[in-house]
């Protein structure tokens, strides 16, 4: 790390030091401690800013490379670059050999009232897999270079805590980690610790951060558009007809219900006019335009192609879909 990233995780981390009595920070680390981040994963008291661990098991070593990262905890960022910064090298390196980066850390957590997460746990599952994590159901999926983090699935318990989120990763996902919630003011998230497999054989821990939202009474048409979508993928046939307006319309090259699994993300879903109908569908314009609907637009894809759908939603439920989807380019 930097001095320069250093300053500006100071700058970031103290914000709360002008707006309260400072206190001395009850995180440290400390690299001869049976676990050096054991006080980790660390939310300023302002709930705006992190710090957490991770570590890298490259293959041939005989123990595992620690890092932390940092940011701000910032929903309105769509991928955001956190800073990061080595503690210990697990191929022999010497235990102070980051030895300036703990104390630059360190130097930069006095007296921001930054202290060691709450709500947390540590775990090993196998993936795919479900778990509670402080009343909140959790099930994690994997495709060969992504993962995807659903809570509270298909809740539809008015004020039930949902999201998801789905991460490109640098290999192949293997197993939940660990997780740790915040909730601040209008801010409430829950970070998922999974490791994953890369090229060269290295075992490498990521942290999945997921925006929670609480379900509305009156769910609009995105939210009925994610809950049909969802309820296809899974093949849960009683919410798929909840939110269904028999006799449904489907029209165009209709994808599987494990391709849409494999695909489904909540942030991909968005309201669109009759004009902003992509060209791949272009030819069901007519059936998208019926009187009533509003257009609810999901787009993914990976190497295997893309997926285009547009669903009419009317009266609360879906009455029109149009789907296309094409392969994957060539090498």
């Amino acid at each position: 790390m930097s001095i320069n990233q250093a300053r500006a995780f100071v700058a970031v981390v103290a914000v709360t030091v002008l707006a309260t009595a400072p206190a001395r920070a009850d995180v440290s680390i400390d690299l001869r401690a049976k676990d050096p981040v054991a006080a980790l994963p660390a939310v300023s008291a302002d709930g705006t800013n992190f710090l957490r661990p991770y570590r890298r098991w490259r293959t041939g070593c005989k123990r595992a490379d620690l890092h932390v990262e940092f940011g701000g905890i910032d929903r309105s960022v769509a991928e955001p670059e956190y800073s990061s910064a080595p503690l210990i090298g697990g191929c022999g390196e010497a235990i102070d050999a980051y030895q300036g980066n703990v104390a630059m850390i360190n130097e930069s957590l006095r007296d921001t009232q930054c202290s060691t997460a709450p709500r947390r746990g540590s775990l090993i599952a196998k993936l795919p897999a479900s778990l509670v994590a402080d009343g909140l159901r959790v099930d994690v999926t994997a495709t060969a270079d992504s993962a995807h983090v659903m809570i509270n699935k298909l809740e539809r318990v008015v004020g039930a805590w949902t999201g998801s989120q789905r991460v490109q990763v640098s290999g192949t996902p293997l197993e939940v980690r660990g997780w740790y919630i915040v909730d601040h003011r209008s801010t409430h998230e829950i970070a998922i610790l999974v490791s994953v497999r890369e090229a060269d054989g290295t075992i490498a821990e990521r942290w999945v951060d997921v925006w929670l939202d609480t379900v509305a009474r009156t769910p609009g048409p995105v939210d009925v558009a994610r809950t049909w979508m969802l309820a296809l993928a899974e093949g849960d046939a009683t919410a798929l007809a909840a939110t269904t307006l028999t006799p449904v319309v489907r029209v165009g090259s209709a994808g599987p219900p494990a391709r849409y699994a494999a695909l489904y993300d909540g942030e991909e879903f968005v309201k669109i006019t009759s004009r902003q109908i992509p060209a791949e569908l272009k030819a069901h314009k007519k059936a998208l335009s019926r009187p009533g609907l509003t257009l609810v637009q999901f787009t993914a894809d990976d190497a295997a192609g893309a997926v285009v759908v547009v669903l009419g939603v009317k009266k609360g439920k879906v009455a029109v879909v149009a789907e296309a989807t094409t392969p994957g380019r060539e090498p």
